[in-house]
């Protein structure tokens, strides 16, 4: 019998050999190969059943590391910008949309002239990178899925599939934000919110004086997590949309839902007063929630709902999670 998890030296050998290794980062935990290897990346693919029209991102030890992998701007004042804005924001939870060089596999970018490139913020990770490669680590999931923030969440996944270096509990709790900088329009788009927000790159242009720059949402085949459907769980997910601040009991829920779902037990997924802490457990508890077949999970979204700062990441990966939405007419 395989044991559920590997070593540290074990999940180093396997990269080097060409091997996938599911790990953790701060974010979510990825099904990681490395860059260079052709075999590892086809098998990362293969496994998650995961279109090559989706791109993946480069996890990198340092700047140092990500160097190889885009080309600088030519002109010195955005150069400057770019060196800033990546060493103030990383290590952490953000991916960077650069123009990429040679040394990028086209099966990574999915034929696109760009690349996402990342230093994330686990020590274990890091470590991994630096004894072995830079890795691709899209989530640990099927393709369209719940995203894993545990080992455990890997193994229910996977099984014996996938070698799975346990790293504990991730820190963030969902994917990073994905942020692609225009530098003729002197605009940072964000292509995919997450913790870090447009607020936190608002308050850094405005820290470091780049007055004429500005920040939005926007959307591109550039980033991954772009589809109308994503992140979803094993059992249905409904959002009860409330229009006014009157709360449903969990009877009148129940009898709302009951002919939609017939012999269903509902289960409520509740979110923290913190956008930090809703984040961090956000999916495991959705992982929790749909281990029992008979559960469906719903969710109250209020009309005065917080969509500011972390908690539009947050909406996103709701939103595209949901199987069923309800407005709530009392």
């Amino acid at each position: 019998m395989k044991k559920k998890y590997i070593s540290f030296d074990e999940a180093c050998h396997l990269i080097k050999k060409g091997g996938i290794v599911a790990i953790p980062t701060e974010t979510v935990y990825g099904l990681a190969g490395s860059v260079f290897s052709e075999t590892a990346l086809k098998k990362i693919f293969h496994i998650k059943k995961r279109p090559f029209f989706n791109p993946l991102i480069i996890h990198c030890a340092n700047t140092k590391q990500m160097t190889p992998f885009f080309s600088m701007e030519q002109d010195e004042k955005n150069k400057i910008f770019l060196k800033k804005i990546i060493a103030h924001f990383s290590p952490g939870p953000i991916t960077f949309i650069l123009n990429k060089t040679s040394a990028v596999h086209p099966i990574i970018t999915a034929g696109q002239k760009k690349v996402g490139l990342r230093i994330p913020k686990h020590p274990l990770t890091l470590k991994l990178i630096k004894e072995t490669t830079p890795l691709c680590a899209p989530s640990a999931n099927l393709f369209g899925k719940l995203s894993p923030t545990r080992a455990k969440h890997v193994y229910s996944i996977f099984k014996n599939k996938v070698p799975i270096l346990d790293g504990g509990e991730c820190q963030v709790g969902i994917e990073s934000t994905v942020l692609e900088p225009d530098f003729k329009n002197n605009t940072l788009n964000i292509l995919r919110p997450g913790l870090i927000s447009k607020n936190h790159l608002q308050k850094w242009l405005k820290k470091e004086k780049y007055i004429k720059w500005t920040v939005q949402f926007s959307s591109s085949p550039l980033s991954p997590g772009q589809l109308n459907t994503h992140y979803q769980p094993a059992v249905p997910l409904v959002i009860i949309e409330l229009e006014n601040q009157v709360n449903p009991t969990k009877t009148e829920i129940t009898r709302k839902l009951f002919p939609l779902f017939p012999d269903k037990i509902f289960k409520q997924l509740k979110l923290n007063s913190s956008a930090a802490m809703s984040a961090r457990t956000l999916y495991h508890q959705l992982n929790t929630l749909s281990q029992d077949p008979t559960h469906v999970i719903y969710i109250i979204k209020y009309r005065t709902i917080n969509n500011s700062g972390g908690w539009q990441a947050i909406w996103n990966r709701l939103d595209k999670a949901c199987s069923r939405r309800i407005k709530w007419r009392t």
